[in-house]
C-alpha cells in the first residue's frame, strides 16, 4: 500500500463561520450576590494593625545566620525525642 501526501500550498479552506455569543435570558442563578462580602469585610477591619518595631526585629532576627540560636534547636530537638519515646510502642 502506498500513502501519498496531500498537500495544501496554495488551497485556501474556510471552516464555518463562527457564530456570535447570544445573550440568553438570565435567570435568578446568574444574579451576582455578595451578601457574604460585607461579613469578609468586617473580617479585614478586625485585623489589628502591623506592629512596625515587630517587623523590624523578625527582619533582623531572619537575615542572622545565628537564628535561631543552638540552644532553641537542641531544646526542639529534645522535646521531639521525648515526644517520641512516650508515642512509641
Amino acid at each position: 500500500m502506498q500513502i501519498d501526501n496531500i498537500s495544501t500550498h496554495g488551497i485556501e479552506t474556510r471552516g464555518p463561520e463562527p457564530k456570535a455569543p447570544t445573550r440568553a435570558n438570565r435567570t435568578a442563578q446568574d444574579q451576582a450576590d455578595f451578601h457574604q462580602t460585607q461579613s469578609l469585610e468586617h473580617a479585614l477591619n478586625a485585623i489589628p494593625p502591623t506592629r512596625s518595631e515587630e517587623v523590624g526585629r523578625a527582619k533582623t532576627l531572619v537575615s542572622s545566620l545565628r537564628y535561631p540560636p543552638d540552644e532553641l534547636i537542641e531544646g526542639i530537638s529534645q522535646l521531639l525525642a521525648l515526644h517520641r519515646r512516650k508515642s512509641s510502642p
